[in-house]
Order: C-alpha cells, then structure tokens, then sequence
C-alpha cells in the first residue's frame, strides 16, 4: 500500500514538474500578501533526507476535483538560515529551519522539480515564507518563485531560468538570473502593503 501511494505521488509529483517549470506573472504586492514572513539571511546550513510529511494531492473523478491530505515519505531539503532582518511579519529567533520538497533521501531516493530552488551554504537570501501547519515548519510561499538571493548591491534576484506567462496573452517571456527589485524597493512595498490593511 505504501509502495502504492509512494509511486501516485511520485507520478503527482513528475507531472507537475512537467507543468511548472513557466510561472504566471505574479506582481510583488501579491507575492507580500501571500506570504506569512519575509525574511533576509544567510544560508547556515543545508541538508537533505527522507522525512515523514502530510501533503496534499488533487483527485479527479469526473468534471469534480477534490483536494486530499495524505501521509507520505518523500526526501525533503531542510536549510537553516541566519535571520538578519525580518522584513515583514513576527519572527525573534537569531535562525529559521526552511523545508523544501526534493532532494536526495537517506534511502537513495531523489526528487528534483522545476520549482525547487538549489541555495548553498554562505548564500544571501530574501525568502517570502509561509508557515505549513501540518508539517510544522516554514516554506517558500511560492518555490523558487518566492526564493530570492541578494547582490552585493543589494538587489534581490531570482537565479537560474525563469519562463513567465504574461497575463491574458499567450506570449511567454524568458529571464535568467532577473533581479526583481531592490532591498529597499521591496520594504517600500511591504510598508504599503501593511498601510493598507
């Protein structure tokens, strides 16, 4: 039975992947607002195994979709980052553990998906985080989409590649390693965000 449910999300898992990998355009705004914390940091430490995990997987019966939650073993990335400034939400302790789905698991299984972001030790981060109740710990809201690093001049950017669906057109945008916008840009936007609640 485990075998069983391993392989469907396993296959869940492939087929988003295939899909993934192009972003809809999301403005920043929506992004804050999404987000339960966003911090600034540094990578500490990264590693990865299999973990016990409640996840949720969609099936389709019909023209009707239902959301289900289900225990499963799957290998997950846990990052600790050094918390040098909160920008928006409540956090107080000096680190943050982040879980991320994918990685290579201590029983030689590997997951890697198009939303997974590969942050290494010294990294400089800006991470848009949402806190998962069941799992008990904090994720990138939106994957790598939400998974910045920072610049030297302190420009927040997303690395890698990047495919973005532009809004009520079918035209596909392309970006590698696309700063999004600065540091203070950002906090600009957060404290408009917060004046508008």
């Amino acid at each position: 039975m485990k075998q069983l449910l391993f392989s469907l999300v396993a296959m869940w898992c492939f087929t988003i992947n295939a899909i993934a990998s192009a972003y809809k355009e999301v403005p920043i705004d929506r992004l804050i607002d999404s987000s339960d914390l966003i911090i600034k940091g540094k990578v500490e430490g990264k590693s990865s195994q299999s973990e016990d995990v409640v996840i949720e997987v969609q099936v389709k019966k019909g023209d009707e979709i239902t959301t289900h939650k289900v225990d499963s073993r799957i290998p997950m990335t846990t990052y600790t980052i050094v918390v040098s400034e909160v920008i928006n939400g409540k956090h107080s302790a000096e680190k943050i553990i982040i879980k991320m789905e994918g990685g290579c698991g201590d029983d030689g299984m590997c997951l890697n998906d198009s939303t997974s972001y590969n942050y290494v030790v010294e990294d400089d981060v800006v991470m848009f985080l949402r806190f998962n109740h069941d799992n008990k710990n904090y994720y990138s809201t939106d994957g790598s989409l939400t998974a910045f690093k920072i610049s030297k001049s302190n420009d927040i950017y997303r690395e890698g590649e990047f495919a973005y669906i532009e809004s009520n057109s079918p035209i596909i945008r392309k970006e590698t390693d696309g700063v999004v916008l600065s540091l203070d840009e950002l906090k600009i936007k957060v404290k408009e965000a917060q004046e508008d609640e």
